[in-house]
This record gives structure tokens, sequence and C-alpha cells, in this order.
């Protein structure tokens, strides 16, 4: 704060005194004697102390400044930095000034720039305040190393960073809010040369962050029970559109990959969904500015409002996906009648009880009961609609329905849909989407709300690689070079040895600005100064640090959101597959008594709507295995291991691990492995293995790792499908099958869509179940391929049943 800059140059004449406060500037005109109080307890003139010890008497750079007089006074307080700083104490803003180049305009105002920077670390939880009235910073919270620390004393036979590593790499791709867990990651392994993931995911859904992005600023407002108003352009239909909303809940599915927000529009008096890549801006406000512009703007009152919640909260358990109702204007005026859906399908109890296991994980909202050779569903449903792809996957086995027809819909009409889309592709007529827009007079009565930011929190410019590059060349020349000059062509390697590090993450722009940035701080005196010894250039650093101090690591604490996750993350069914539960008791504690403020995210306000149901058996199996495979993997060991198939073979003998597989959407791990003995890869489900034990003896992962890959290209297939761009099915398509590897063209003259997925075999009764949820939408191209001979027999199976049927109750009558 250098307010003398204003006061010197108001008065012509200027008089400097010491006094047991600091510094009293005297300013003299005709008419006005005027004093100027600095204290030297608040050390505000650090960087002036900092400026004048360096240019030697050449005052005239500062222009009217007689404060040379007391250049001992200043030098003094430069000392008492270097002690705060050696003693980790809080430092003031203005001190934290020398950490920045004299170029920088960080101070305007009353400290507006460097304190609005603070304040954002501070929401981020990385400084906080010695108190509330008080200007001293410092970093708050732990860093983590205490963690590591604090795992490894639990089993000092374990090594806790590896294990701990090995989660959060599963959490960072498997979790919500992944970007955590990759930030962790970073800062355990700058370099991403250390670890290796032994993970690989299926059914992965490559829109994590682009979600995120805007998930993290709803679950906020859930949580606070805010308003908002969403700016939102939808990415098919390319129409953008307002409303006003309350979120109330985030549906995400595995199945496809979408993330959807569920809010209550007030306006339409109507609960619905939107998704969450396709919004744009969210604004905030408080419920009673809402409440009054819905009054004045719609005639909605208060008790109106909180009756329409009531009806959403005790409809909500209906939804089979993310639809509310089967008509979206005024769906919430009055309580929802869910409507009852009964079905029956056909198995043989002893040779096909993955039927039966299927039903039961995949069913929701339901009850499923055997009776004589057949498996019956019963369920209420708030949209029967939504039931359709899941319904299709059966055709073949439905034997009997109540429920699931109505005036647009029957299974035998979509049946023989299905059979036409098989043989040929037919356009069809589908109605425009329905737009809402927000009423104006409402939004326009909407003042001060505030853009929802907390985004900006986890994607943070704190977290690039850039950042983590130029704290590594300051920290490692105040390590390496305590009280030393160093050559510039020395500082040069330095630099360029940190950019061959991080080679595997960083970016040739990175790489250019790193060098000109560096050059920059030191030329500006931010860490270290460049001077002419002897006709060389030298430089010295103005700080120094112990050897292997990591920024990120070391020194810079856990934010809030990596505290909240790491909560979170430690309270979830999965996490006993790495850590013991010591362990996960320890990391909890700890952030417990060190953060006790700060709670877990709202996880009751997302829900995985078709992730599949695993029972306690299975998990506890996959347990016990998940740990030792990965370190196997870890450490380059074989296994040895007994494996029953799914049809009652056993197969046992070593094997080289090489990765496992978790699949979202089947919520289970398997293990990809090489048989010692043959050679072969198999696919092993984790709940199926009998026992496994960890030789050891090594084996060449990379080599077996890079013959696996070759086996997957020699073994890949492929099919191809075609079709019209009606009811968003491109969309719909693509993201669906967005884990497999495909190509897709379109044809203007024809307006048809060609899209080849390439497979592996054991992918083909998912894709097969998968393709048959579109119906008739959907033409397979080649009819003697073995999907669309199996979908056809499926089809043409399901119409002889219904028919049946049908011909059974015309006997009836």
């Amino acid at each position: 704060m250098l307010k003398y800059w204003t006061f010197v140059n108001t008065y012509p004449t200027i008089e400097v005194r010491n006094s047991q406060e600091g510094i009293e500037i005297i300013g003299c005109n005709k008419d006005t004697v005027e004093k100027l109080s600095i204290s030297a307890k608040k050390y505000e003139e650090i960087d002036l102390a900092e400026a004048l010890i360096e240019v030697h008497g050449n005052i005239d750079l500062y222009g009217k400044c007689y404060l040379v007089k007391i250049k001992d006074l200043l030098k003094e307080k430069i000392k008492y930095l270097k002690q705060d700083l050696l003693n980790n104490l809080p430092l003031f803003s203005s001190q934290l000034q020398c950490f920045y180049p004299s170029s920088v305009a960080l101070f305007t105002g009353d400290n507006n720039s460097i304190n609005g920077r603070l304040n954002t670390m501070r929401q981020m939880g990385i400084v906080e305040k010695t108190t509330d009235n008080d200007s001293r910073w410092r970093l708050s919270g732990i860093v983590l190393e205490d963690l590591i620390k604090e795992g490894q004393k639990v089993d000092n036979l374990c090594d806790f960073e590896v294990v701990f590593q090995t989660a959060i790499d599963f959490y960072s791709k498997y979790f919500v809010l992944g970007e955590c867990g990759t930030y962790l990651l970073d800062r355990l392994d700058p370099y991403g040369d250390q670890y290796h993931s032994p993970f690989r995911f299926k059914h992965e859904y490559f829109m994590q962050a682009l979600n995120d992005f805007n998930l993290i600023d709803l679950l906020e407002l859930i949580e606070q029970d805010n308003w908002c108003e969403i700016k939102y352009r939808h990415g098919t239909a390319n129409f953008l559109t307002t409303l006003l909303c309350k979120p109330l809940q985030i549906k995400i599915s595995v199945r496809d990959g979408r993330q959807f927000l569920v809010f209550y529009n007030p306006i339409k008096r109507s609960c619905t969904n939107l998704r969450l890549e396709f919004i744009e801006e969210i604004i905030s406000y408080d419920k009673k500015q809402v409440y009054k512009a819905l009054s004045e703007g719609c005639n909605l009152s208060q008790s109106d409002i909180k009756s329409d919640l009531r009806n959403i909260k005790q409809s909500l358990k209906y939804a089979w996906g993310v639809s509310f109702s089967d008509k979206q204007e005024k769906n919430v005026a009055l309580p929802v009648i869910p409507k009852y859906v009964e079905f029956s399908i056909s198995y043989d109890e002893d040779r096909e009880y993955y039927i039966k296991n299927r039903m039961f994980r995949e069913a929701r909202n339901r009850k499923i009961k055997k009776r004589k050779g057949n498996l019956c569903f019963y369920s209420q449903i708030s949209d029967s609609k939504e039931m359709r792809p899941w319904i299709r996957s059966f055709y073949s086995r439905i034997i009997d329905s109540k429920g699931l027809e109505d005036k647009d819909f029957s299974l035998l009409s979509d049946i023989e849909k299905c059979i036409k889309g098989m043989k040929g592709l037919k356009k069809q007529e589908t109605l425009p989407p329905n737009r809402w827009k927000s009423e104006e007079v409402t939004i326009s009565q909407l003042k001060g709300g505030e853009k929802v930011r907390t985004h900006e929190y986890l994607f943070n410019e704190l977290f690039c690689i850039y950042y983590h590059m130029i704290s590594e060349v300051i920290l490692s020349g105040c390590s390496s070079y305590k009280d030393e000059f160093v050559s510039k062509e020395a500082m040069n390697q330095l630099i360029k040895d940190i950019q061959e590090r991080y080679a595997l993450k960083k970016g040739i722009k990175t790489d250019k600005l790193l060098v000109k940035e560096i050059e920059w701080l030191i030329k500006m005196n931010a860490f270290g100064k460049e001077q002419i010894i002897s006709g060389k250039s030298q430089i010295r650093f103005k700080y120094q640090c112990d050897l292997n101090i990591e920024l990120y690591r070391n020194i810079l604490p856990l934010t809030v959101l990596e505290v909240r996750w790491l909560k979170t993350i430690l309270t979830d069914s999965k996490m006993r597959y790495f850590l013991s539960n010591k362990q996960i008791q320890a990391i909890a504690l700890m952030l417990e008594e060190k953060y006790p403020q700060i709670k877990k995210l709202p996880m009751e306000s997302i829900v995985y709507y078709d992730r599949y149901q695993i029972n306690e058996q299975i998990r506890e199996t996959e347990k016990e295995f998940v740990s030792l495979i990965s370190g196997a993997i870890y450490n380059g060991f074989l296994v040895e291991l007994s494996y029953e198939t799914r049809y009652g073979n056993e197969i046992s003998g070593k094997f080289k691990p090489l990765i496992i597989e978790f699949s979202k959407r089947n919520n289970r791990f398997q293990a990809c492995l090489q048989s010692c003995e043959n050679g072969h890869f198999y696919q092993m489900n984790l709940s199926q293995i009998n026992s496994m034990t960890e030789c050891k003896e090594g084996f060449d992962y990379a080599k077996a790792l890079k013959q696996y890959k070759q086996y997957r290209q020699s073994n890949e297939l492929s099919v191809k499908i075609e079709f019209y761009d009606v009811r968003n099915i491109a969309d719909r398509l693509l993201t669906e099958f967005s884990p497999w590897k495909k190509y897709c063209t379109y044809n203007s003259d024809t307006e048809i869509y060609t899209l080849e997925i390439f497979y592996q075999k054991s992918d083909e009764v998912d894709l097969i179940i998968r393709l048959m949820g579109y119906g008739g939408d959907i033409h397979l191209i080649d009819s003697e391929h073995p999907i669309s001979k199996e979908i056809l027999s499926r089809f043409t199976k399901q119409r002889e049943l219904l028919l049946e049927r049908q011909k059974n109750k015309g006997g009836e009558r």
C-alpha cells in the first residue's frame, strides 16, 4: 500500500522523521501542514525498501521521494521479513509483495489486487488469516505429505504411498469430480513417469471433465437450497433458452454416460431435466427474491411452490430414468400418479441362470418373482416410455405384459417396426422438440444475481503444468544454490532438465513460455537477481529451501475441494478394495481434526439410475483380489490362481497380470491375464476367482502388455449400421458407443449416417443388447453378420410369441 506517492507529490516540501511507531512524513505548502504516519510494525514499505537498497542511491528512479533518510530502518524491515519466512510466521499482504516482480500491478488502491488473489486462495482453502480482524496471512491446513506419513504409521510393512496412489488413480476415473483425483496424482507423481496405472475402464464415457465444470456449480446450488437462472444451448437441436429453475438432483447414466440436472420450473409448474454439457451459464438467486418475482410476475404463491416441491419429492422415486412424467407442462401441480407396469419373460432356470441375474441387477423400482419357468417383473413407473429400450433387450422372451402399451405404442407394432428396420431403412417424421423459454417479465424482475463460480476453484490455473514447472525451477534454484551465485548457463541447463522431466505432460507453448517467464522473473528481481561479475552473467537466488522440497507435495496445502473429495471417497464402499479399515480411519480422522468445518460432497443429490446392483458376496470376493493384482502389476510379479468359468470349468496355473478392467455399467472388476503355460489371454471376473497368490517371480510386463495389444488388434471385429437422425438418435448412438472405436460418415444427399463399430468377440452380446434398444430406428447393413442374424432371430421369435398370445386371447373370448 504505497499511499505516500500521492502524498509526496501533493506537497512541495517534505520532511521525514523516525518515530517509535515507524515513520512520519510531514508535508507542507503555503496554507497546510499534514502528517502521514507509516507503521513499521505493518511492514508497509518492504518493496520500496528493497528497491532503495538495490539502486545504491539512484533515487531519481522514484521521482519525488525523500525516504532515503530512513534507509537503515527499511533494511531492518527486510531482515524481519526473512526471519518471519524462516520461522514460518504469518505475513502481511505488503510483505507478500516482495514475492512479485516490481512491474506487476498487484497493488492498486488499498491492496485490492493482491487481497483479491489472497481471498480467492482463502476460498480454495490454501491460505487463511490469523484472525478475522488481522491482515496477516499464512498457509492453511495440511499438505499431501502429511497424509502419506499418517497412513504409513498404521502399517510400516505396507508402502502406503503406493496403495494410496492406486486408490486415487481408480477414483479419479470412477468417481464424480475426478479432476480432484488427477490433481492429487500430479502432486504425488508430477512427471507422470513413476506410477503406471493398472486400471482400464470399460464403458467409460469421455465427458467427465466437461460435465464436472457445471456439476460442481449445481451441487453447490442444491446444497445451499438456492434458485438459479440457466442459459442453455441445446447441442443437437441448436437453440438457446433461459430457464428459471430450482436444481433438485443430478442423474447420471452409466449405460450411455449422460448426466442430467433434474429441476423444478416454477413458471411451467413442471419437473423436467436438461443435460449438463449444454449449460452455458448459471446465475444464482436468493429464494426470497425468486418468491417475490414469481408472485408478482406469475401470480404463483410461496405455498404453491412448496406444494409443487412436495409432489416432486414424493414422485421422483417412481422415475425409471430422468423423466418425471409422460407430460412436461404442469406435471407437478397435482401429485403424479405412477403407472403400473408388469411383464413376464421365459427362461430355463437350469441353463439360463444368467437371465435371472441380469433381471435382478438391471431392473429398478421393482419386484421380481419366479413363477413356473417365468420371471415376472412388477413396478410403478412415472414414465413408461423410458423403459422401452430396456424392454426391447428382452425381445424373444416376453410372454405377457401390462401397462407398457398406450395409444402410441404396442409391443406388436414395435416388433413389426424392428423387423422392418432389419430389412431396410425408412425415414420417419418426427415432431419438433418442445422448447421452453421463461417469461421475460419474471426474469427481468430478478436483480442482483451472482454468476456461480465454484468451477473456478476446481479448474484453476494453480494446477496447470506451467505452474508445476515454474515452481520446480524456483525451488530447485533456491535449494541447489544456497548462498552462492549460479551462472546463466547453469540456470539454462536447470530449466532444460526440468523441461525434459515433464516431457510426458508438457506442450510446445509451455516450453517456450517457461524460458521467457523465468528470464523475466529474474530480470524483475522476483526470486533471483542477475548481475554481471567479472564480465559474466551470474544469478543469485533471494530465498533458500531444503533439497527435494516440492511445492505441490510439501508446501501447498490441500484445497477445500480436494478435502471434500477425499472425505467422500473414504466413505465409499470400494475404498476398502485398496486401503485397510485402519488406514481409512486414520486418514479420515486426520482430515476431520484438521478440517472439521469442511463437509463431504452432497452425494445424496447424485443418482446413478441405471448402475447394476451387485450383491455383497461379489463385493467381498473382488475386494480380496483387487489390491493383490494391482500390487503384482506394480511389482511385475506373476500370480498363481484358480478360476471357475461360468460353465463350471476350472482354470488354474501361473499367469502374468496385465490390467484390471472395471466396467462402470456392470459395476464389476475383471482382470486380463496371460497364461504362462500356453500364452493365451484370459478375461476373468474377479468374483469367480477361487484363490490367488502372488509369486515372487518377475516377468517382462512391458513385453506382455505389448503382446496383449497386438492380440486385441488382430482379433478386432466390426459391424456397420445406418440411420436417419430422428429423435436425436445420432447423438444417442455416438454417445452410447463412445467407449468403442468407431467410424461415422454422413451422406448429405441421402441424409443417412453410417456408423462402423469395432469390437472384440467378448463384447458381442453387449452390442446385441444395446442395438436392440434402438428398435426399428437403425438398420444393420450386412444381413449375414452374426450380430444381424442374432438380432433378427430374437425379433422374429418375439413376434411369434406375441401372435401366439393374441391368438390365445382370441380363443378365450
